[in-house]
């Protein structure tokens, strides 16, 4: 059951010119069904401008295309957590003014099981309900629910089976299935073999970054940037480390300018500034997560001519 929250009247059809409010003789044709989530969305990302995602996007677009003709597509994105991958599904969703669901991995293990089975099949009862319109499942954080890991075993389990339930439910449909995940080795293994496309969204490329500073100091009024020069010395900053640069330049402009007026312009020397102060989130993980044993020469047995030549 849908509960109406607004109507919009696009067009209406009256001989006499006569308008009032609505009685049990009028008929009415409902063209567009949205949720009040996807309004918000629309009204957010109608006019937001994303950079170094292009190639995503038409491989996103592709999979429309084909889930269209009744073919369903199980598509997981994989990246670190702020590469964007959610903020690019709901700009692909805006675009093609599709019918989004999204499915919060983080609130569903909230849930309890007897309440994620019914939130599962309001779900599928709300995409199989309009078949004429492009629909798009969006399950972010999917490996919050849906993990290899051990703990908590039998929850987990149930967990496993209501996503595997879902997914099947919706293969024969029109609806494109999008997840998101840090990588496919955390999702179980029953979940990961249901996709059939994993697109990476891992560290942009130099002209990636170069887009992604353009576009997110597009609103700077007074600025002289090299974008190749701060491009060339952030290699490996995701999109979200990027951002934090453009905000640390930034401040560190208006600073200037509280202590002298004539600097004014947001400069290169900036963002050289700033990435001292800042250094990748990947590496930050990999510091933590691993710990490598130095290796010195006399570890290693035999093969001594090729230990010599590395030497050299």
């Amino acid at each position: 059951m849908f509960h109406i929250h607004s109507i919009i009247i696009c067009e209406t059809f009256n001989e006499n010119n006569v308008f009032g409010r609505l009685s049990r003789s009028a008929v009415v044709e409902i063209r567009e069904i949205s949720t009040v989530e996807q309004i918000k969305q629309t009204n957010k990302f109608s006019n937001f401008v994303l950079g170094g995602a292009k190639h995503i996007m038409e491989l996103l677009e592709l999979n429309l295309l084909i889930s269209k003709q009744n073919f369903s597509r199980r598509i997981l994105m994989t990246g670190p957590s702020g590469c964007g991958k959610s903020t690019i599904v709901k700009k692909f969703c805006c675009d093609n003014n599709s019918f989004c669901i999204l499915i919060d991995g983080i609130k569903v293990c909230n849930l309890s099981v007897e309440n994620t089975t019914k939130y599962y099949k309001s779900i599928i009862y709300s995409l199989k309900t309009f078949p004429k319109r492009p629909c798009i499942l969006f399950i972010d954080h999917i490996e919050q629910f849906a993990s290899s890991r051990k703990s908590q075993f039998h929850k987990n389990l149930k967990s496993v089976s209501g996503v595997v339930y879902l997914i099947e439910h919706l293969k024969f449909s029109n609806v494109l299935i999008i997840a998101a995940a840090v990588h496919k080795n955390f999702l179980h293994s029953s979940v990961a073999e249901l996709f059939q496309e994993e697109i990476a969204c891992g560290m942009p490329s130099f002209e990636e970054r170069k887009e992604i500073l353009e576009v997110l100091t597009e609103c700077v009024p007074d600025k002289q940037i090299d974008y190749d020069e701060v491009a060339a010395m952030t290699p490996g900053f995701i999109a979200r480390d990027l951002t934090l640069l453009v905000k640390e330049a930034v401040m560190r402009k208006k600073n200037k300018c509280a202590q002298n007026a004539n600097l004014e312009t947001l400069s290169t020397k900036d963002f050289i500034a700033a990435t001292i102060s800042l250094s990748p989130s990947v590496l930050k993980v990999s510091q933590w997560n691993l710990k490598v044993k130095p290796i010195h020469w006399k570890d290693i047995g035999g093969m001594k001519k090729i230990k010599e030549r590395l030497q050299m």
